[in-house]
């Protein structure tokens, strides 16, 4: 629900890498930015991430 602003899908969220951090919420599609080699926990910087993200918005 966090990712799409809904609670059905019509198909599986896809989650790629790359340069930067980006939902695309149409085509479920959620592309995580590459993880800073000073950070220790891979899981907490995530879930940072999305406890302190915005609502839906373009940046």
């Amino acid at each position: 629900m966090w990712l799409t602003g809904s609670v059905g899908f019509h198909k599986v969220i896809d989650v790629e890498f790359g340069d930067t951090l980006r939902v695309n919420t149409c085509a479920l599609v959620l592309t995580l930015a590459e993880v800073p080699r000073e950070v220790e926990d891979v899981v907490q910087h995530y879930s940072e991430l999305l406890i302190n993200s915005q609502t839906f918005q373009a940046e």
